[in-house]
């Protein structure tokens, strides 16, 4: 975990569908790819809101480990 007084300046937290659609907005979702990697629970879930937030499914890949 990244410790509170270090120098990292991002967004910090676990990823919802709130703080995953304040980063899309942020781009064309047509010109996008989504690349996932982690547990296969992650890895659903990520999907799930990825497709919730408007990426196609096509432009979704992932790794489960």
């Amino acid at each position: 975990k990244e410790p509170l007084t270090s120098d990292w300046s991002g967004m910090r937290g676990r990823i919802t569908s709130k703080y995953l659609q304040n980063i899309l907005n942020d781009y064309k979702l047509e010109k996008i790819a989504c690349f996932i990697c982690g547990t296969p629970s992650f890895v659903v879930t990520m999907t799930v809101l990825l497709k919730d937030g408007g990426v196609d499914e096509e432009k979704i890949f992932f790794e489960k480990w």
